[in-house]
């Protein structure tokens, strides 16, 4: 394996490992963060918060990145292990052209953001 083939296994394994922490990290605020903050709002407590604004679409990026690792990286990851072979790179390209432009409720919660 050449250098450059080395390196672009090493940043698709990097892509791999990212994408699995982001979409755990989205879980986590989805069932911890969310109901922690909604418990402290009914005892009084950061009511100035509104969880509809700031996590607004957190389902739709969740629900998108989720699909993205069942039906492009999870099987791609199951041949590498069984195979031993390394990543094909081609094989994300038909996922990744897949990506959608942004849904209103990102665009709206990113020009609120940039107006305050």
């Amino acid at each position: 394996m050449s250098k450059m083939q080395r390196h672009q296994q090493e940043a698709l394994w990097e892509f791999v490992h990212t994408e699995l922490t982001y979409i755990n990290k989205l879980i986590i605020i989805r069932d911890l963060v969310m109901a922690a903050l909604e418990k402290l709002q009914h005892k009084g407590f950061l009511l100035e918060v509104s969880p509809e604004l700031l996590f607004s679409n957190l389902p739709s990026v969740l629900d998108a990145h989720q699909l993205f690792w069942q039906e492009v990286i999870y099987p791609l990851l199951q041949e590498v292990r069984r195979s031993g072979k390394p990543f094909d790179p081609l094989r994300l390209e038909a996922g990744c052209l897949q990506v959608r432009p942004l849904p209103a409720g990102v665009l709206r919660v990113t020009q609120y953001s940039q107006s305050n």
